[in-house]
């Protein structure tokens, strides 16, 4: 019986919703191996958790600039060396109770941090468990990197080259794409889900900020409302509390029909009926809308990988580029008044994505 284990960081991440995609298809292809998922920083540092968490999005939010010079950069990388290894050190315990206990074949790590410290781990102690780096965005960064990893699942071409380019063998790289919920792989009625989630006949524009409720999605959810063209807003404002209710005061007096949700686990159900969406350029939820061929229009986008990311969807044409609320604005009067300008976004959408890549990555998983 294989027995994998995949880790990953935060609870309210793309890595965790990759790393609960790719077990979704294990169990779908192999009800009898044992898989185990776990928030792998909260399991060996539950305090420092918290703590590095407030200060990520601290940082995201009020100083961008700074994570845009840290993404990436050889010299942080080279320069954290010891500190690595000493975190290694702090956690390696914790680490050893978990390999013994569960004594996995294989460990899939959606997150750089997990990665690198099962493959410290590997090297140090010998251990034959494969290791697999799923990277969540479309650009590689240093961090990743590891003669223990087994495999590399990766997003794009561009990014194998990337990792080739930082020393990784071609053979270690597969180009599935990034891990999305199975359930995007198979086709659904719309009408049914516009029945069941209590959604009128009207084109719907979807508009979110990842699961943080990230962006001015107020602000373009009030924008969008002075368009005089008969659409509905679907609002998802992931674990954003005071978004909610900002967006529910809002629409009490709103002209066009305002659905509000906060954290979804049907977000394949929300794209099958959405006309476009407008969002920022997260890896898992750009995978997502590609892969139903969502036309999307992308605004503030966060510094590094979220950059990366709309660079890759600029150069495949199956966004547009938004750096205010009037630019959202006519483009999604665009999309919705043009027809052949939508088809030419969701077609390439369509192209680009890759729906199947967490059937492929648990399959690679459950031969090796």
């Amino acid at each position: 019986m294989k027995r994998i284990l995949i880790l990953y960081i935060s609870n309210i991440s793309g890595h965790k919703s990759a790393a609960s995609a790719i077990e979704k298809a294990i169990r779908m292809l192999a009800p009898s191996a044992e898989v185990k998922g776990m928030n792998f920083f909260r399991y060996v540092a539950p305090v420092t958790e918290k703590v590095v968490n407030t200060m990520y999005m601290g940082v995201i939010k009020r100083m961008p600039i700074i994570w845009q010079v840290l993404y990436d950069n050889p010299r942080v990388v080279r320069s954290t060396s010891r500190v690595r290894r000493f975190v290694y050190l702090q956690v390696r315990k914790r680490v050893d109770k978990l390999i013994r206990s569960f004594s996995p074949d294989v460990v899939i790590a959606t997150q750089a941090f997990p990665c690198e410290i099962v493959s410290r781990y590997k090297l140090e102690m010998g251990a034959s468990y494969k290791v697999f780096a799923v990277l969540t965005d479309f650009a590689p960064h240093s961090f990743w990197i590891s003669p223990a990893v087994d495999q590399y699942i990766v997003a794009s071409p561009q990014v194998k080259d990337r990792l080739m380019n930082k020393g990784v063998e071609e053979e270690k790289i597969k180009v599935f794409g990034i891990p999305i919920d199975p359930a995007f792989y198979f086709s659904k009625d719309p009408d049914e889900i516009r029945r069941r989630l209590g959604f009128g006949p009207e084109d719907l524009i979807l508009v979110m900020g990842g699961g943080q409720g990230l962006g001015p999605i107020k602000e373009i959810v009030s924008a969008l409302d002075e368009l005089d063209l008969e659409f509905g807003i679907v609002v998802v404002c992931g674990n954003n509390r005071r978004l909610y209710k900002s967006i529910d005061r809002l629409r009490r007096k709103a002209r066009h029909k305002l659905y509000l949700f906060g954290y979804v686990e049907n977000m394949d159900e929300l794209m099958t009926v959405s006309k476009l969406i407008v969002t920022k350029a997260g890896g898992l939820t750009i995978s997502e809308a590609m892969a139903k061929g969502l036309p999307m229009v992308i605004m503030n986008s966060l510094p590094g990988q979220e950059y990366n990311n709309l660079r890759f969807l600029l150069k495949n044409r199956c966004c547009v580029r938004a750096e205010s609320g009037d630019d959202v604005v006519r483009a999604v009067r665009r999309l919705l008044t043009d027809p052949e300008y939508w088809q030419r976004l969701h077609t390439r959408a369509l192209v680009t994505g890759r729906p199947n890549a967490s059937l492929e990555t648990a399959h690679l998983a459950l031969e090796m």
